[in-house]
Formats: structure tokens, sequence, C-alpha cells
């Protein structure tokens, strides 16, 4: 009786599966598709150098390759964060604390404005009059609280 065979692996479908992943890893950035290309590259290049692996060695070899690279990868990644030299770009409510602005509104009933640049940013604190120099010490989403200087 002879084995039919339904499904064989050969080098070719590594390379295919790691240009796949590749390209996944492009559109869907973070690393993770990364790892998993690389272990299918090393597969493939297993089927190459030694012929008789078959179908399930292949797929032994590329799921025990993929948990150890992805486990190195994300090892590294977290080792190697990139800090800011600006933390706060993206945050321009909390780039105001601490510093020194005139109030270019009154602020009465609690609320006012100011100008910071060529925003004009809402601001709460105690009531006092349009020209006096005031502190930002905090933030609550676009508002800005604020004291006398």
């Amino acid at each position: 009786m002879t084995e039919v065979s339904f499904f064989e692996l050969v080098y070719w479908h590594w390379f295919v599966l790691a240009a796949v992943l590749g390209v996944i890893e492009i559109l869907a950035p973070g690393v993770f598709f990364l790892w998993l290309a690389i272990a299918a590259v090393i597969t493939g290049s297993l089927a190459i150098i030694i012929p008789g692996i078959g179908a399930a060695g292949q797929i032994i070899s590329f799921s025990i390759l993929s948990m150890v690279l992805v486990y190195v990868g994300w090892k590294y990644v977290k080792k190697a964060a990139v800090t800011s030299d600006q933390p706060l770009l993206n945050q321009r409510n909390a780039q105001h604390v601490g510093k020194l602005y005139t109030l270019s509104d009154k602020i009465e009933n609690g609320t006012g404005r100011i100008t910071i640049g060529d925003s004009s940013w809402k601001v709460e604190g105690p009531d006092m009059a349009a020209g006096t120099q005031i502190r930002v010490t905090g933030f609550d989403g676009a508002v800005l609280h604020v004291e006398k200087a």
C-alpha cells in the first residue's frame, strides 16, 4: 500500500510566507511579524539544507523558531525602548504647567482666557483682572488651572 501525501511543503513555500509576513509587517508595524518572517526564512533554508525534513519537521521547526524569535525579539525591543528628548511634544496643555503668562481676559466666576502664542486658552482660577501675571498650575483637558504669580 502506498502512502498518499496531500500536502507537501518545499523551501519556496517558506520564502513566499516570509515575503507575505514582511508585507504585513510593513502595513501593520509592530515588529511581531518580522520575527515570524525570519522564522519562515530560516525554515525555508533548513528545507534546502535538509531535503528529507518533511512537512511535519518543517512545521515543527517553524513553530519553535517563531516562539523563540518572538520571545527574544520582545525582550530586545522592551530593553531597547527609545526615550524621547521631548516627552510632552503632543501634550500642549502639559507644556504650559509651571510657566508664567499674562491674562488677556479677566477671570470672572472662576473662568477666563489667556493668549499663548496665537492660541487662546480657557483658564480656571480665582477671579483676577485682565493683565494680571499668572502661573499655570495644572490642567483638565483643554482647560488650564491658574493662580496669581
